[in-house]
């Protein structure tokens, strides 16, 4: 077991590009989250007879530039959508939810000699919320609403990330609070130059 450690840090240490994060780094990074986390529901599943629910996402884009060897700054887009359809006693009923955020988004990096990332990121912006419902009731009325939500428009995140890349492609992980409480995704390095150390692997 002390073997295969050591040359995983081995490993980790020949991968590395002298720095986790350099200035005038430019990163593009895609991720799905974990949960999906619905805006809001207004389904009494107590007096559901059945439900189904499909989601879609959430899904987030970024960007981000580095300032210096530790600050970055950049924007975050996010995207989910939820379908669910119920059945109670009253009636059949169609509700679809679509949320979306852009954030400027700013991380701090704690740095790292290896290929590994640690990383603080927050960011503030604009958010919306629609919905839409469609309830089919059983003495014949119908009830059919397209609407932007009251909430806030004004959004917040804060998360925790890890990076770990080998040349120009890294993986990451984020939690914390946005769309979805865990991110897991690519990132894609477009602007640096990659050592004659890699050119070798």
């Amino acid at each position: 077991m002390k073997l295969v450690w050591i040359l995983f840090l081995s490993f980790v240490k020949t991968s590395a590009i002298a720095q986790s994060f350099q200035v005038r780094d430019f990163l593009i990074s895609f991720s799905h989250g974990y949960p999906y986390l619905p805006a809001s529901y207004d389904i009494d599943y107590e007096e559901a007879i059945w439900n189904f629910k499909t989601t879609t996402g959430p899904f987030f884009a970024k960007v981000e530039y580095g300032v210096n060897q530790h600050w970055g700054i950049g924007g975050n887009f996010a995207y989910q959508q939820n379908e669910t359809t119920w059945e109670t006693p009253e009636g059949d009923f169609f509700k679809q939810e679509q949320s979306g955020s852009f954030n400027l988004r700013f991380n701090y990096h704690f740095q790292s000699a290896t290929a590994l990332d640690p990383y603080l990121g927050f960011g503030m912006g604009l958010r919306f919320i629609k919905a839409y419902k469609f309830y089919t009731y059983n003495s014949g009325d119908i009830y059919e609403s397209s609407n932007t939500s009251n909430y806030s428009p004004f959004g917040f995140e804060a998360t925790l990330g890890l990076r770990y890349s080998i040349k120009r492609v890294g993986i990451f992980l984020e939690m914390g609070i946005a769309k979805s409480p865990v991110q897991l995704g690519l990132t894609f390095r477009l602007n640096r130059r990659v050592s004659h150390m890699e050119d070798k692997e």
